[in-house]
């Protein structure tokens, strides 16, 4: 590069160093807070294209999933059901059993005939533990027999930190499960 001193003096020949500056980066946005207000302890926020987890807090803790639960009652009803207008007869025992809690009920009688529909239904909207205890009766045999298929559910999931005792998740210390796994 060429420069003169003086204008009237002979130029020089020179090399021209330009300043060189850093590069401007980026200052990082923080990551948004998905859970900012919320009052629950524990949550997850998945992806669910790709399945990642975007947002978790204390996704894997174990805590007892109440109505949740009946997210488990509905697949394995749904899994296992051959004819949704299938008809089934609520009987007695559920409501004599129903009579000792303080669990939600949809509304159906005793004695009364209902399609399978109706109880999936019921379970789903309604929180009905009459609809989740007469699925239990009629796809498991017996409460007990249909928590067995919920808890081989969870397992073949990858369920890790769930275990069910019952299907209208009344509340019981060996009935647990995680964020995460549900």
């Amino acid at each position: 590069h060429l420069f003169t001193t003086d204008m009237n003096k002979a130029t020089t020949e020179s090399t021209y160093t330009p300043q060189v500056t850093a590069t401007p980066t980026c200052t990082p946005t923080p990551a948004y807070d998905f859970f900012e207000g919320m009052h629950s302890n524990k949550a997850i926020l998945i992806d669910a294209e790709n399945g990642d987890v975007i947002q978790s807090l204390e996704a894997d803790v174990q805590a007892y999933p109440a109505s949740v639960t009946k997210m488990m009652t509905t697949i394995v009803a749904l899994e296992n059901i051959e004819n949704y207008s299938g008809q089934y007869v609520m009987p007695q025992s559920i409501y004599d059993y129903l009579f000792t809690t303080d669990l939600s009920t949809a509304g159906f009688e005793r004695n009364e005939t209902v399609t399978y529909e109706d109880l999936l239904y019921g379970t789903m909207l309604r929180s009905g533990a009459e609809c989740c205890l007469g699925l239990a009766y009629s796809v498991g045999g017996s409460e007990e027999g249909f928590v067995q298929m919920m808890n081989d559910k969870a397992v073949e999931l990858g369920m890790v930190n769930t275990h069910f005792v019952n299907c209208t998740g009344e509340h019981n210390p060996d009935h647990y499960s995680s964020v995460h796994d549900m």
